[in-house]
């Protein structure tokens, strides 16, 4: 998954956008292989957003082209599993929880 979002110049990718009807997306908002962290969740949940919420113009590589203003939460609470299924949690804001939760979308 990661070598489709790279190529498709993204910087998150769901696999219900590559046809896999699983609960699974991979990430990286640094958008370039070898550079920033490569983030893969597995069975994400969200357990806590903020109240402030941020606009932001966002694309999506399942419509190429085409941009608009989203609003999101600033930042959230996560559960999932990683590759192995080991479980944890983790607090993401800025762009990686805005990368997050237009995945997150996808998987919804």
């Amino acid at each position: 998954m990661f070598d489709v979002m790279y190529k498709t110049d993204g910087i998150g990718l769901s696999a219900a956008q590559v046809g896999m009807n699983i609960q699974l997306m991979v990430f990286n908002p640094a958008g370039e292989r070898g550079e920033g962290e490569e983030i893969v969740l597995v069975n994400p949940v969200v357990q806590k957003a903020t109240k402030k919420k941020l606009l932001c113009y966002e694309g999506c590589s399942s419509f190429p082209g085409i941009f608009a203003d989203v609003e999101r939460p600033a930042s959230v609470k996560i559960d999932a599993r990683d590759i192995k299924g080991a479980r944890f949690r983790f607090n993401l804001s800025k762009l990686p929880a805005r990368v997050f939760q237009h995945e997150f979308d996808h998987l919804q």
